[in-house]
């Protein structure tokens, strides 16, 4: 059970930081669209 709890915790954490990494992609791309 608490390997799972684990495993959840490390994907949401994944998850979690791949969206910003995009998010900040997206608005630099709308910051400096010629960049």
């Amino acid at each position: 059970m608490a390997t799972g709890e684990r495993l959840k915790n490390i994907l949401a954490t994944v998850v979690t930081t791949g969206l910003t990494e995009v998010r900040a992609k997206i608005f630099g791309y709308v910051l400096n669209p010629t960049g």
